[in-house]
């Protein structure tokens, strides 16, 4: 007898994983903000990529 395979069943995303629409706008958030994220950013990208060359970083930051 010939085995029948049932066609998979579509998972069901809960609603605890779904896209917020509230999303934040970046144009809505003041420019002197705007600019400090982006150094922040920035030096946090210089830092990573400093580190994995094995190279000393301008300031160590600790959990102390």
């Amino acid at each position: 007898m010939p085995s029948t395979l049932k066609p998979p069943q579509r998972a069901i995303q809960l609603a605890l994983f779904r896209a917020s629409r509230n999303e934040p706008n970046w144009n809505g958030v003041p420019i002197e903000v705007q600019q400090q994220v982006l150094r922040l950013l920035s030096r946090m990208l210089r830092d990573h990529v400093a580190r994995r060359r094995g190279e000393p970083t301008l300031r160590e930051d600790r959990d102390e």
